[in-house]
């Protein structure tokens, strides 16, 4: 499906003909999904902003006062099949016996439900269902465990406004309930980090215990067959969370439904002991309110294990952006299911996936806590299983006003960060500042030193990964720069064959249209190029822009043969809205594709083989798209 050869600077046709994510991914007008993912009043098939006008329009949502109240002719009936639910569950909301019902009756959610009537969550329009002309229908939606509980209200046109015309509807949550369940490595190989969201007073169960099985466990059962069990101490886990005065600028810092919402708190605690390569299942959650999830997880291997293959996947740039009404289901969901099946069935197939890699761009949350929430849904569907690695993209962190409260950031930059005069930082984070992503995950730096989540250094058998920040300075004198050089300078490439650098923009990439972007890369190629160079960098994975890109083994923006200069690779193609309509016109792109996917690396002692995997939205079809072998470095 459109594979093209960049020198003939054709148009990219490669968009999936169903894609409802159209236009510029980096546009000034970003689209934010509202929590129920509805369409816009166009009829455009764009999906509608929870920050455009036309999620208040005043027309729709009058409310009426007091004094003005006028309630409807007959009182109708709202019911919902499940009175409770789990993180993710689908519900059916319905409503019956509506007299006089109009398309402009309405139906809003809530979440926390003692709230004012303008404080909703989302909304949705009784015309959504077939039947709303003679008073009944329904919906079926997927919500999520914020620890608060949801309700759901019906508003009945009148002269004066909207008004209540049935019974409220109340769907209760375990507010112990553990989600966004996800693994991390830390700086010892005999470890591995699990962190989880749930109440703040809850008192946390971490326990774990080798089992005989050779695959993941897929329905979060213990499958019993056990040696010892370990129990992590309760005094050994941690927990984390934050609030919006930390927030630099709104909405992130504005607290109501659909911005600034209380996030619980990130518990953390390691697994430690473990024995190398093999697996293991564990449980996490609430002791106190005795609720507990089940996975299980390959242990990693010494990294200066001799071992004949390891494998990775990596992408950038996902958000949450799914259909909430299931006639389409785009690109995080199916990247989400596909990763997740190739997770189990590398596994089966006896070639385990050691890590997967998300460099930056993760919820797309943008200062809308509820969108976190959703993402971390998508998270644990692959994190609970294999440790998942994160960094930093320009929406977790770009912001133009300090914190309130601090002369730093929780990166420690100070003011706004890094913005030079031809970067194109804006308010991507939409006043996040890097607050949320500091505070959900934690990688190591304990070891090769770092900043936190920002960049740092892990390593597995055979391959030593760097995670840099392309939103901080990588200038010769910056502090990120010294910490890189003396890393790259201290690799063992005899137990390390392949060095992998990851971050969020790209250097060797231009796209038509994105002349902020291509400025962006030209510096980055200044910058590092003759460090990658210097010390034998093979592979360069970036995100940011919504396509995928390979280029030539590349210097200075220049081709040298194959081994002797590192290929990089654009994948921002895990979920959000595709760039549309592009062309790659540089003569260092040997490859472009406009589709949702990811990319599958396999390494073994003399080769790097690359694969970018495309997915077909809402199926579990996929193709390898591309392909590329990269060899050990060579004398040029």
């Amino acid at each position: 499906m459109g594979l093209l050869n960049a020198r003939s600077h054709l148009v990219c046709l490669g968009v999936l003909a169903c894609c409802m994510f159209n236009g510029p991914p980096h546009a000034s007008s970003l689209t934010v999904p509202t929590f129920l993912h509805r369409h816009s009043p166009a009829g455009d098939h764009q999906l509608l902003s929870v920050e455009h006008p036309s999620f208040h329009d005043p027309k729709k949502l009058k409310f009426a006062t007091s004094s003005q109240e006028s309630q409807p002719s007959v009182l109708g009936v709202l019911k919902s099949n499940a009175s409770r639910i789990s993180d993710g569950d689908d519900v059916i909301i319905s409503w019956s016996g509506v007299r006089d019902a109009r398309d402009a009756d309405w139906i809003a959610v809530y979440c926390p439900l003692h709230t004012t009537d303008d404080d909703y969550l989302d909304f949705f329009p009784v015309n959504v269902s077939s039947s709303w002309k003679l008073g009944h229908g329904s919906v079926q939606m997927k919500l999520f465990n914020m620890r608060e509980d949801y309700e759901f209200r019906y508003y009945s046109t009148t002269s004066a406004g909207h008004v209540e015309g049935t019974n409220r509807v109340r769907v209760t949550v375990d507010t112990y309930e553990p989600c966004h369940g996800h693994l991390s490595l830390t700086e010892d190989s005999a470890e591995m980090r699990i962190s989880w969201t749930s109440r703040c007073d809850d008192v946390p169960l971490v326990r774990y215990a080798q089992t005989l099985s050779h695959a993941y466990d897929s329905d979060d059962s213990d499958n019993g067959d056990h040696a010892v069990v370990s129990d992590v101490p309760v005094s050994l886990i941690t927990r984390r969370t934050y609030t919006a005065r930390q927030m630099c600028a709104p909405p992130a810092n504005v607290t109501a439904a659909i911005s600034f919402r209380d996030p619980g708190c990130t518990f953390s605690a390691v697994m430690s002991e473990l024995k190398p390569g093999v697996y293991y299942d564990y449980e996490y959650g609430s002791k106190s309110a005795n609720n507990t999830k089940h996975a299980s997880f390959r242990s990693p291997q010494p990294p200066e294990t001799e071992v004949a293959h390891v494998r990775f996947i990596a992408y950038g740039d996902m958000g949450v952006q799914y259909h909430p009404y299931y006639w389409l289901r785009p690109g995080a969901e199916t990247i989400a299911e596909a990763v997740s099946r190739d997770i189990r069935t590398s596994a089966q197939e006896l070639e385990p996936v050691d890590v997967v890699c998300h460099f930056g761009d993760l919820s797309y949350a943008v200062g809308h806590g509820y969108l976190w929430e959703q993402w971390g849904w998508l998270l644990a569907k692959m994190a609970q299983y294999v440790p998942y690695m994160v960094g930093v993209g320009n929406h977790e962190y770009d912001h133009v006003l300090p914190s309130p409260h601090s002369d730093r950031d929780v990166s420690n930059a100070t003011g706004s960060g890094y913005r030079p005069s031809w970067g194109n930082m804006g308010r991507d984070s939409h006043g996040e500042c890097g607050v949320p992503t500091y505070t959900r995950f934690t990688m190591p730096t304990g070891r090769y030193g770092g900043n936190s989540v920002f960049w740092y250094s892990f390593e597995v058998p055979l391959v030593r990964f760097v995670m840099l920040s392309t939103e901080h300075s990588l200038e010769a004198k910056s502090e990120q720069y010294a910490w890189l050089e003396s890393l790259l300078r201290n690799v063992n490439r005899t137990t390390h064959p392949w060095l992998v650098v990851m971050a969020h923009r790209p250097a060797y990439s231009v796209v038509t249209g994105h002349k902020g972007d291509n400025t962006f890369g030209e510096h980055l190629r200044s910058q590092l190029d003759d460090l990658l160079m210097t010390y034998h960098v093979n592979l360069v994975l970036t995100g940011h822009m919504h396509s995928y890109q390979r280029s030539c083994p590349g210097y200075m923006g220049g081709c040298r043969p194959d081994g002797t200069a590192p290929v990089h690779i654009v994948v921002g193609t895990s979920g959000a809205q595709l760039t549309s309509g592009a062309e790659f016109p540089a003569d260092f792109t040997m490859a472009a594709w406009i589709n949702f996917g990811y990319c599958r690396v396999d390494a073994n002692s003399t080769n790097l083989h690359v694969d970018f995997i495309t997915v077909e939205q809402g199926s579990q079809k996929h193709t390898i798209s591309d392909t590329v072998d990269i060899p050990l470095w060579r004398a040029a």
